[in-house]
């Protein structure tokens, strides 16, 4: 017999589960487990991942729908590897899915200071120079930046594991400065690693010594020469 109208399923739904990447593969391997009380979102539409990281929208409207997180609802030190919001297409009478992994996250720490015996090394007597941009960029997570401190001291956290280039932003130094270490740095960070001696070297170039000559010409004595 024919279904009531009202019984004919016209919704989409999603289904998916947040777990701890333990080996960063994106895969749930064995001994890595779903984590609870994620908040989730799909624009109204809200759910909580229960005991096993297990999460359903069982009512969404067909189309294109973006996922979001409740970033305040992840524990310190963890963070999502995927793009968000993720987009997905919720189809009439199917159910989506997705997995959610969580990788625990890296710092870096470093300084920009003046180099003034030129060693490439920052050592006690030498000071750091404050608002000077640093850069981090990978090719899947992009760009972030931050300046340096009064102390010449900057910081990244919440870094997700990964490839980086470290980068001093040459445009940021005082007049006829140069850097006298590397520009850039290239890390494979693993999962929670800190690098916190990430330290780039600075110093005003030397000032050319300008050496000026007469232009005026020698004239003959108008003395006589005295014989002896």
């Amino acid at each position: 017999f024919d279904l009531p109208l009202f019984f004919i399923n016209v919704r989409g739904a999603l289904k998916g589960i947040v777990f701890i990447d333990e080996n960063n593969n994106g895969v749930i391997d064995k001994g890595e487990s779903g984590i609870s009380e994620i908040k989730l979102l799909i624009d109204e539409n809200k759910a909580v991942t229960n005991k096993n990281g297990g999460f359903k929208f069982s009512s969404l409207v067909p189309g294109e729908c973006e996922l979001n997180i409740d970033i305040s609802s992840i524990p310190v030190g963890l963070a999502p590897h995927i793009k968000l919001p993720y987009k997905f297409i919720a189809r009439r009478g199917k159910t989506a899915e997705i997995k959610i992994p969580l990788v625990r996250t890296c710092k870096l720490k470093g300084a920009v200071f003046e180099d003034t015996n030129k060693n490439g090394k920052m050592d006690e007597e030498e000071k750091g120079i404050p608002l000077i941009r640093i850069e981090i960029i990978s090719d899947t997570v992009g760009l972030r930046d931050t300046f340096t401190d009064n102390k010449g001291n900057y910081s990244f956290a919440g870094v997700i594991p990964g490839k980086y280039n470290v980068k001093i932003d040459t445009r940021w130094l005082p007049d006829r400065f140069i850097v006298t270490t590397d520009e850039v740095y290239s890390l494979d960070l693993s999962q929670a690693e800190e690098k916190l001696d990430i330290n780039f070297g600075v110093v005003e170039k030397e000032r050319p010594i300008l050496k000026t000559y007469s232009t005026q010409s020698a004239e003959p004595s108008s003395e006589p020469e005295v014989k002896q």
